[in-house]
């Protein structure tokens, strides 16, 4: 567990990468909800998210 916690970082760095490399095309219709679901830990993704689209500052 320790090590998946020192690795955090570095997972997020590799995903913003991925998500570079793979940018959303504009057929998507418009959407104003989104739903990430996790149990325990795994509920840490919907929450950073939350944070960074609520953020103001």
């Amino acid at each position: 567990m320790e090590q998946l916690i020192k690795n955090f970082p570095e997972n997020l760095l590799q995903a913003l990468e991925i998500a570079a490399k793979n940018p959303l095309k504009n057929k998507y219709p418009k959407f104003s909800n989104v739903v990430i679901c996790g149990m325990g830990g795994s509920g840490i993704g919907s929450k950073l998210v939350s944070k960074r689209i609520n953020y103001t500052g």
